[in-house]
């Protein structure tokens, strides 16, 4: 059975998925948005307790070939050029690493240069303050299936936190569980009635439903009396929290057989009171077709949903009830184009709202647009932001803790032809058969732009309100060379997998339309030599392949470390690999340690469409980015 993806998911599996928000309010400023900024991401080293390095991300300025990066130690002192090697002062992309400032406060800023040399652009300096790690031990482990220990924007009212929970009693029959949570983090579990139909439900009795008809459409009735006996569902579930107290969630209702209705469903009700009323029958928005949705509530106290179709995103104002449509108000198409999994956020007076590409299961590119109006967002493009299979995933929820925001993307294993191996079959939140997880991905926001990264580790106290990610190791492999490189395509060349960028860098083109990295163009084997500017222990090894929507193809692959050049250990065997797109790979310790490479070889032997299990896909052949992690001390 196929589950679409939540808009808003704290928990999402083919059992049950947790309503949750990925909205919140906010308000129009007047300030447009600049044409380049910097923002910066403080991270911890693995092993080492002082947060002390700093990612720095910038936009593509239009028209730069390359950039420079440089530091002061005030905002308005001198400033002097990070990186002193003179082949390496032009950064390729819009990334860099900066590490070990101890406890001295850094500014940094960026200049872009066009490929005459000539300077384009300057940001404003952001600025770095290192700290002391003092988290208290939740880590999220981007590798395997985590969860995020926290009531996550849940509902607090009456002295309880609140959660809505929808629930199968057979293949197609969903009903609402009502679960609360006394304190935290002194009380960390969550509780409900012992019968689960205790407390819940969308009513079937009549009176139950502000329209009074007859006909109970609860999803029990609805499993043998409705859409042809074919039951029904309800995802892409969004809440919000009236100034009464009323909860009022928005789902995409559909039949329990496939995607065919394209409904939306609202019902409402006040924690604790056991009922939750269905507005209206489900229906098509303003005769739309509606799927993945998300709600919010702007800071005027109006509220809208954003549906999204395999032809355009849509906003419809509800009216004061937050319950039902505005008849006066028309929709309003935000995006013509093919998305999904819509999620909004008000950060700073900016408007954001993100969302993926349309591929299934498989992981796809991120994207956002961003205004400081709503009715702005129409006028943006769509921006690529973090990778091009969003590191193995797709757009999911953004949440936060104290003012550190993050993404939980959403990895749905499920519905791939091969699991991911790492994620387990048998348990998910209690539930059996799902093979779910979320990847955390911490989300910087400046001025009208958002940036996120991959790293196999966040640290988080919900208490102090912190979020430390942490790296297996310094990032090595930023614009080295790849002269050992088989390269078959002069328009793609081999140092564009360590240029920085992973991202399809045109959000709005087709995969095949949208790539920037090092392709081959006619042989399924082929190899990728990154040569590192010294010898170093390697820790980790993160590929990103080229990824063809609708011919999602994973690489064989092994992963081999050399000294000079000519003699080869491998580091890492993915021979039988079915992963598409984002690979991470950590380095065994006892690999890690054993010895100090300076040329790093992905030598890929096969390749496979997974989509349609079929070998020798070479049309996919590619890499979009290597990352090479470690140490060289």
């Amino acid at each position: 059975m196929k589950y679409r993806k939540s808009a808003c998911l704290v928990a999402a599996c083919g059992i049950f998925m947790v309503l949750a928000s990925c909205s919140d309010g906010g308000g129009s400023i007047s300030v447009s948005k600049p044409d380049f900024v910097v923002a910066a991401q403080a991270f911890e080293l693995d092993g080492e307790t002082t947060v002390d390095n700093f990612k720095l991300h910038w936009n593509d300025y239009e028209g730069a070939s390359y950039y420079r990066l440089y530091r002061s130690t005030s905002s308005g002192g001198s400033w002097t050029e990070v990186i002193e090697k003179s082949t390496r002062q032009k950064i390729p992309g819009t990334m860099y690493d900066v590490y070990d400032a101890g406890t001295t406060t850094y500014y940094y800023k960026v200049q872009a240069y066009s490929s005459k040399n000539k300077l384009l652009a300057e940001t404003s300096p952001v600025k770095c303050v290192p700290f002391t790690d003092t988290t208290s031990g939740d880590v999220f482990d981007n590798t395997v299936q985590s969860l995020v220990n926290k009531p996550s924007d849940e509902i607090f009212t009456q002295g309880k936190y609140w959660r809505y929970i929808y629930n199968r009693v057979n293949n197609a029959v969903w009903y609402v569980e009502q679960w609360s949570l006394t304190g935290y983090p002194d009380d960390s579990e969550w509780t409900t009635s012992d019968n689960g139909y205790d407390g819940i439900v969308i009513s079937g009795n009549p009176e139950h439903f502000e329209d009074g008809t007859e006909n109970p459409r609860y999803c029990e009735y609805l499993a043998t009396s409705y859409n042809d006996g074919k039951g029904c569902k309800l995802e892409s579930t969004s809440y919000q929290v009236r100034p009464d107290g009323v909860v009022v969630n928005w789902s995409h209702y559909e039949n329990g057989a496939d995607y065919s209705l394209g409904q939306v469903l609202c019902i409402y009700g006040t924690p604790g009171s056991g009922i939750l009323t269905a507005a209206e029958a489900p229906y098509h928005p303003k005769s739309n077709e509606s799927r993945d949705l998300v709600s919010f509530v702007d800071t005027d106290g109006s509220a809208y949903i954003i549906g999204s179709t395999t032809s355009a995103q849509t906003a419809y104002k509800l009216d004061e009830t937050w319950t039902k449509l505005d008849k006066n108000t028309s929709a309003i198409t935000i995006y013509k184009g093919s998305r999904e999994a819509p999620c909004f956020r008000v950060v700073d007076g900016w408007y954001y709202l993100f969302s993926s590409e349309q591929a299934g299961w498989y992981p796809t590119q991120g994207a956002y647009m961003s205004s400081n109006k709503l009715s702005g967002l129409a006028e943006d493009s769509l921006h690529s932001i973090g990778n091009r299979t969003t590191f193995g995933a797709q757009s999911g929820q953004i949440d936060k803790i104290g003012s550190n925001y993050y993404m939980l993307a959403n990895r749905w294993s499920q519905g791939w032809r091969y699991h991911d191996p790492a994620i387990p079959t048998d348990s998910y939140l209690g539930t059996s058969g799902i093979a779910f997880a979320q990847r955390m991905l911490p989300i910087l926001f400046k001025d009208g732009y958002a940036f996120y990264d991959y790293y196999p580790e966040i640290k988080y106290d919900y208490e102090q309100g912190l979020v430390i990610p942490v790296q297996k190791g310094k990032l090595l492999s930023i614009g080295c060379s790849t002269i050992r490189s088989t390269e078959a395509n002069a328009s793609y060349p081999a140092s564009n997998a360590v240029d920085g960028i992973s991202y399809a860098p045109d959000a709005s083109k087709p995969s095949w339309g949208a790539y920037n990295g090092y392709a081959l163009s006619s042989n399924a084997a082929y190899s990728f030599v990154v040569q590192l500017d010294n010898p170093a222990y390697i820790k980790e090894v993160d590929v990103t392949f080229r990824n063809y929507n609708g011919s999602e193809s994973a690489s064989q692959y092994t992963i081999d470390g050399s000294i000079g050049g000519t003699s080869w250990t491998t580091l890492k065997d993915k021979s039988s690999n079915y992963i598409i797109g984002f690979n991470e790979n950590i380095i065994d310790e006892d690999v890690a340690g054993a010895a100090k490479y300076r040329y790093i070889r992905i030598n890929v032997t096969a390749i496979n469409d997974v989509n349609h299990n079929t070998s020798g896909a070479w049309w996919t052949a590619g890499i979009h980015e290597v990352s090479v992690y470690g140490s060289e001390e």
